[in-house]
């Protein structure tokens, strides 16, 4: 067994079984996501389009889900949505109408800012009730809307959590994505349904 398929026994020992992991591959090599998958990851997720394009289509697992979790440029939407089955970080009508309209059945997940800081990317949390109000208003013919995604300040993550939680008790959408390698604890007591994790499986980034 691998050290990633063993960083991956460990973390699920921990877990519920409803809980998914997602393995961010940034950086990661094929055989570094290949390993994470023979380890059972079902969901493997990626910023930038461009790192995607080149390895997801080699990936050898027709059952892994594949996620865009960077900030998406509005530029680079029809390629994201011929790579990726899931986009985590839709936060603006705008895009999400521009992916619908590429003709591709895809789900997608709402972005939001939990954190006072507008620096963070995602639809604020003050706001979302006025923008879900508009979205349910659309005529959308390709996207199924699963869920919400929120990245925690690192100084309260706790109070970013209860706020997305929150806000899918209102929505009912079933999916959480909260919670990365530092905070992912945090996050499952706060009630994510997914958690995003990179370092944690598979270990820390090799520097050139």
């Amino acid at each position: 067994m691998s050290e990633i398929q063993n960083n991956i026994n460990n973390i699920k020992k921990n877990l519920n079984s409803n809980i998914s992991i997602l393995a961010v591959t940034k950086t990661r090599t094929l055989d570094e996501i290949n390993s994470a998958i023979n380890g059972g990851i079902l969901h493997i997720g990626e910023n930038y389009v461009e790192e995607a394009y080149e390895k997801y289509p080699y990936v050898t697992s027709g059952n892994v889900k594949k996620h865009f979790i960077g900030h998406l440029q509005s530029n680079k939407a029809r390629r994201a949505v011929e790579i990726f089955d899931v986009i985590q970080t839709v936060d603006s009508i705008k895009l999400l109408e521009k992916i619908d309209s590429y003709g591709k059945k895809i789900d997608v997940i709402f972005q939001v800012n939990t954190s006072p800081d507008s620096n963070y990317h995602g639809i604020n949390f003050e706001e979302f009730d006025g923008f879900y109000k508009k979205v349910l208003e659309l005529q959308l013919q390709n996207i199924n809307i699963t869920g919400l995604m929120t990245i925690a300040s690192e100084n309260d993550p706790r109070t970013c959590f209860k706020r997305l939680f929150n806000i899918k008790q209102k929505t009912k959408l079933d999916v959480l994505s909260m919670g990365m390698s530092h905070d992912y604890e945090i996050a499952i007591e706060e009630g994510a349904t997914m958690i995003r994790l990179g370092t944690k499986i598979f270990g820390k980034r090799k520097t050139n």
